[in-house]
């Protein structure tokens, strides 16, 4: 009976001492990963929301800074791309910093125009001026990065 017995207890501390060493099991996640979440990898500080907080326009009559009405709002992404809202319009725009200068391509879906902005953003402020092609003016805007 103790030989019965001896077997079985060795037999159960072989098995259990088996157990105890084998292979790690994976875990999967209970949910897939959130695929249409922007990467935290790249992160810009300049990216973000900038609101239109006046304008001028140079060659008018009046030279002077006024509220852009109607709200005039530039959405950058740290890719580069990025949206100009503007009159309720939409367009799709390109921009880049080197150091402090500030460059900007606006392209209008169904229209042949580009247009090409230049400027400086620091410190969250944006000032940007733009000319129209076809007329005698220049356009400044200054914006300030939301918060």
């Amino acid at each position: 009976m103790r030989k019965l017995f001896s077997t079985i207890l060795a037999t159960v501390l072989v098995f259990g001492a088996v157990a105890c060493g084998g292979k790690s099991v994976e875990q999967t996640p209970t949910s897939a990963p959130d695929s249409s979440a922007e990467p935290t990898a790249v992160s810009d500080p300049n990216a973000g929301t900038y609101n239109c907080e006046k304008y001028k326009c140079v060659g008018d009559d009046e030279n002077a800074w006024a509220e852009y009405e109607g709200g005039f709002v530039l959405e950058l992404k740290a890719d580069g791309t990025g949206t100009s809202k503007r009159n309720g319009d939409e367009y799709k725009i390109e921009w880049k910093l080197e150091g402090d200068e500030f460059s900007m391509d606006e392209s209008m879906e169904g229209v042949s125009l580009k247009l090409d902005y230049s400027g400086t953003l620091k410190d969250g402020e944006l000032h940007i001026y733009g000319g129209d092609p076809e007329n005698d003016f220049t356009s400044e805007y200054m914006f300030k990065k939301a918060n």
